[in-house]
């Protein structure tokens, strides 16, 4: 078998047909199909195997791919037990326009920086479901072409929502369905959220966002139709501004303290901050020096003469 019969991989029975083509490229003879693998390197090879059947490759082509399942449109690799980190080599996949389906893996490490150079991805960015750690890249703000379904939730993510994900869908009417929900984000929501295209879906709950609701948030309907923004059960704190609350009423925005927050409750103040070395004086004082001690003479040492011995004789014996 030279190609694959189907666009995507959608479990381990659809992998076991990737196998026989990796053994046709290999020996160019179907004598017996190797194991399916579980390796997240040798899936792309597969992938690139598809792609161009009589080509020899290289690993070094992993990522860049001209066409992955038909046209440059799939990738499909859900539901099985791949393992390993996301590899650079993902920036590489600029043909990809859509469907980058690699949920409810095994997958680890940090989403690559270079996830930013896919700039031409319009939907489905499923990556769910898996064990992703480390901070969503500012880079993911260079994907201004999404549409719908940007979905990391329930990994296990960490750090602070950069602001430049305002930026995500900005080219189209907005970018529908962006969910980071059951991870460990932390910090507080970005202002720059108000000029976000966030559309009908923006979900953040489950989290460990801190700090208040900031007023500009009441701009985002603006920019797209958000019926429901769900920072559920994270740490928030502080009232509510009324800009926020008049238009939460007329859409499902979950936000106050019957969301497991703490709204209504003062925000704790902001550590005071240790003294920086910049801080600290960097010239020694311009003051005299103290006086010295005095110079005068040591005195005298005690005297050193003996003392006059009492007398030896012996006293008159009584007659």
């Amino acid at each position: 078998m030279d190609r694959l019969d189907g666009p995507h991989v959608g479990n381990r029975a659809r992998l076991a047909c990737l196998a026989p083509s990796l053994h046709l490229i290999a020996s160019r003879k179907a004598a017996s199909a190797p194991a399916i693998p579980t390796s997240f390197s040798m899936i792309l090879l597969l992938l690139l195997a598809q792609s161009r059947p009589h080509r020899p490759f290289k690993h070094a082509e992993i990522g860049k791919m001209e066409y992955v399942g038909y046209n440059g449109d799939y990738t499909m690799l859900y539901s099985n037990s791949l393992t390993g980190q996301l590899p650079t080599e993902m920036g590489q996949m600029t043909a990809l326009s859509r469907y980058l389906q690699w949920y409810q893996n095994s997958f680890t490490g940090t989403l690559p920086t270079q996830i930013g150079q896919m700039t031409q991805f319009t939907q489905s960015f499923l990556l769910y479901s898996n064990s992703i750690g480390g901070s969503l890249p500012t880079q993911l703000g260079q994907m201004t072409v999404m549409t719908q379904y940007f979905d990391l939730y329930s990994n296990a993510i960490t750090g602070t929502l950069p602001p430049e994900l305002a930026n995500m869908g900005s080219s189209i009417d907005d970018l529908e369905y962006f969910r980071v929900y059951s991870n460990s984000i932390s910090g507080t929501i970005p202002t720059e959220f108000g000029d976000a295209n966030f559309g009908q879906y923006a979900q953040f709950y489950s989290n460990k966002i801190t700090g208040s609701v900031p007023t500009e948030l009441a701009k985002m309907p603006n920019n797209g139709w958000v019926a429901y923004l769900n920072f559920e059960y994270n740490t928030l704190c502080g009232d509510l501004p009324t800009e926020v609350t008049s238009i939460s009423s007329s859409y499902a925005w979950y936000l106050g303290s019957q969301a497991g927050n703490g709204i209504g409750t003062e925000c704790p103040p902001d550590p005071t901050p240790f003294p920086t070395i910049s801080t600290l004086p960097t010239t020694l004082p311009t003051s005299s020096q103290p006086t010295l001690l005095p110079t005068t003479p040591v005195p005298s040492p005690l005297p050193t003469t003996e003392p006059t011995p009492l007398p030896t004789t012996e006293p008159t014996p009584v007659p």
